[in-house]
């Protein structure tokens, strides 16, 4: 990089560590209060709600990596430009197009780390917020269980489409849950486990009850050789239904290599629809890590245009961007999970930014 290419990146990354502080305060906040207020229903102490914001501040940093970059470079070029530092560059012979590059991969290299952060600390720490979380709500009220989870129990792998908590008791080993969609993999030792399918069960304590269901046995190759339709199956598990939730987990708490196992499974038994949420969220560990790329593009020549307007619209650009990512972020999303192809919900809003990017910077020059 030359020097005026550090310039830029330098001036960038003041505003990129705000943001970063900034948007961390908001959500850590966020989590403390909401979750100050079920402690007090429940006796718990503020101990406990600190330590579920410690777990998540990993994957709050997933978020506010990329999402910092846009005011990093919306502040930092919109004084670059208000001090006529932008006009200097471009004298030297520099076009637009040349000086946004050193922020491309500045932003590139954040979503790198962003991405090596999900893969490593945010999926531990995840799953040990959601234990602190279950035992403090636990003791509030009968809680929902998490949908679209797999976990693990002895000899058995469970996916459980939904899962309802019925009873009053606050103690997690007497609670009594009705389950729906439930798929078992009965796990045998070199060979394909045996596929369990119900639409509906019962747990009470570490008895299952699942009905109307199918058992499938499969052979080396994966096809199936016995199939036995059953109105009703019992089994015993080493766990209780209510500790399970404790350590099943959601796609926040996997990886992506373990989630595109959990993905494979399910579809390798035709529930494919019921977990099209999970593969959204497989595309989206590798594509929002990188959105920063295309805000930043986006920020630039909006940051130029309008720098001599004063922080005040380098500040609105910043916001506005945010608004329309998140927009098109949950829109594109609900509809992977309901009929769009999951990779292109996951990546199009960065596409269509990165394009919509380009054209300001060729329209700016």
């Amino acid at each position: 990089m030359k020097t005026a290419d550090w310039s830029i990146v330098k001036e960038a990354s003041g505003p990129f560590v705000a943001g970063v502080f900034a948007f961390l305060l908001i959500q850590c906040g966020a989590v403390v209060m909401n979750l100050l207020r079920f402690a007090a229903l429940g006796g718990s102490g503020v101990e406990q709600a600190l330590r579920v914001m410690a777990f998540r501040t990993p994957q709050f940093v997933v978020y506010a990596l990329p999402i910092s970059v846009l005011f990093g470079v919306s502040l930092g070029i919109n004084r670059m430009a208000r001090e006529n530092e932008i006009t200097v560059l471009r004298l030297a012979g520099l076009p637009l197009r040349r000086i946004a590059v050193p922020l491309a991969l500045a932003a590139a290299l954040v979503g790198v780390l962003s991405f090596l952060l999900s893969e490593t600390v945010t999926p531990r720490m995840n799953q040990r917020a959601a234990e602190e979380e279950y035992r403090l709500l636990f003791k509030v009220r009968p809680v929902a269980v998490r949908a679209d989870v797999f976990f693990t129990a002895g000899p058995y792998k469970f996916y459980i489409g939904d899962m309802r908590r019925t009873d009053k008791s606050g103690d997690p080993d007497k609670a009594v849950f009705v389950l729906y969609r439930v798929m078992v993999y009965e796990m045998r030792p070199g060979a394909f486990p045996v596929l369990i399918t119900a639409n509906s069960a019962r747990a009470e304590g570490t008895k299952w009850t699942l009905y109307q269901g199918v058992r499938r046995e499969l052979d080396q190759r994966g096809f199936t050789t016995n199939e036995l339709q059953f109105p009703k199956y019992e089994f015993d598990v080493d766990r209780s239904a209510g500790t399970l939730w404790s350590v099943a987990q959601s796609s926040e708490e996997m990886t992506a290599r373990d989630l595109k196992r959990a993905i494979t499974a399910a579809e390798q038994t035709g529930r494919a629809n019921d977990v099209r949420s999970w593969q959204v969220d497989y595309y989206l560990k590798f594509a929002l890590p990188f959105a920063g790329v295309a805000l930043a593009l986006v920020c630039f020549p909006l940051a130029v245009r309008f720098g001599r307007s004063g922080s005040f619209a380098g500040m609105i650009i910043g916001l506005g961007a945010f608004f329309v990512y998140m927009q098109s972020y949950l829109l594109c999303k609900e509809l992977g999970e309901r009929f769009a192809p999951p990779l292109a919900a996951a990546w199009i809003p960065n596409i269509a930014l990165l394009i919509l990017g380009l054209v300001l910077i060729r329209v700016e020059e």
